[in-house]
This record gives structure tokens, sequence and C-alpha cells, in this order.
């Protein structure tokens, strides 16, 4: 669960795209990892509830859920 921001790191994610979108599918928030192994995500102005997090890095993409409150 996030609580004001919420921070995604893996390997490789430089020069990736992080979509966030709420459930019935309206982009929420974009960041760009321009450098390094993480973006993150201020959550202050989204409603509580479930969010899909799409991350792509050229033909790569994964989905992860996270859950305002």
């Amino acid at each position: 669960p996030a609580m004001g921001k919420f921070t995604l790191q893996g390997e490789n994610l430089e020069n990736a795209q992080g979509e966030v979108y709420d459930v019935i599918g309206h982009l929420v928030g974009m960041q760009h990892v321009t450098e390094g192994d993480r973006v993150e995500f201020s959550t202050d102005q989204w409603q509580p509830g479930m969010y899909w997090v799409n991350i792509t890095k050229g033909d790569l993409k994964t989905t992860k859920k996270v859950v305002v409150h």
C-alpha cells in the first residue's frame, strides 16, 4: 500500500517509461526514467483505491498493481 508516494526499483530501468492508470483506465501519472534504477510517483492528488502501473522499455512491458490509501 502507498501513502503519499511509492517507488519502483529494478535492474535496467534506465530509459524506461512508467505510466499509472486507475481502475477505469484513466492515466493518472507518468514518469520517464532517464538514469538509475528507480522511479518515484507522488500519490498526494490520487483518490484511495487500486491502480495499475505499466513499465515499458523498448519492446518489454510489465504491469504491477499498487493500492493507495
